[in-house]
């Protein structure tokens, strides 16, 4: 599989390092218009261990339908990882190379927020998607698609350290239990590790502010 990364910011980067580990994945272009950032990504994706070998840094406009789609003809799968403005343009550019799309981020219809970036102008494109025989699944997001893969590359590398045992399989109940708990329209399960009880709290007072901040006690080898 070869998968398109546009966007070498945090997160664009971020998930290059994440998929070049995958087995089913063969290739990685990471494109951006910023020559500095793919520069930068790069020293961080070797720093990382990575296997710069499968990953292609290449420049790319993404405001560009044209440009856009020169980048991913070929690919399996193109990823946005960049501003909802270019959302758009780069579907398109996906409708006409047939293919598969997704993106983190697509705003809602409000007053100020121009049409191009919404998920209703997004849903246009459903026929054109259909027709050219690929997939659409806009808003994968930072936190819910993102924090699943970080979680999950978590839980698969304590299998392997034994410093970690028992906490693998405390995590995996942690987010059973937490799944249980709501509905089935759940987009995001955060699970943390603290060292002590003194730093759960610290953390539930930071994120008071979000109204609905919830602490679960997870055991771990035998202690709490």
């Amino acid at each position: 599989m070869k998968v398109v990364i546009i966007g070498a910011g945090g997160q664009g980067t971020g998930l290059a390092d994440l998929l070049v580990r995958e087995r089913d994945v063969d290739d990685i272009v990471l494109a951006d218009h910023d020559v500095r950032a793919l520069d930068q990504a790069h020293g961080t994706l070797s720093s990382a261990g990575a296997d710069i070998g499968r990953i292609a840094c290449r420049r790319v406009d993404a405001a560009d339908v044209d440009d856009v789609a020169r980048l991913i003809s070929g690919a399996d799968v193109a990823v946005n990882a960049i501003l909802p403005k270019f959302n758009i343009p780069i579907m398109k550019a996906c409708v006409r190379e047939a293919v598969h799309y997704t993106d983190l981020l697509a705003l809602p219809d409000a007053s100020g927020t121009p049409k191009e970036e919404t998920y209703s102008a997004q849903l246009e494109l459903d026929d054109a998607f259909r027709q050219a025989g690929a997939l659409a699944i806009p808003y994968v997001g930072l936190a819910g698609g993102w924090s699943s893969l970080v979680v999950k590359r978590a839980i698969d590398g304590m299998a392997k350290n034994s410093r970690h045992a028992g906490l693998e399989e405390a995590l995996q109940r942690a987010v059973a239990r937490a799944a249980a708990e709501r509905s089935a329209d759940a987009t995001e399960i955060a699970v943390g590790v603290f060292a002590d009880a003194g730093n759960a709290k610290a953390m539930a007072a930071k994120l008071a502010w979000l109204g609905r901040p919830a602490m679960s006690d997870v055991a771990v080898g035998g202690r709490t």
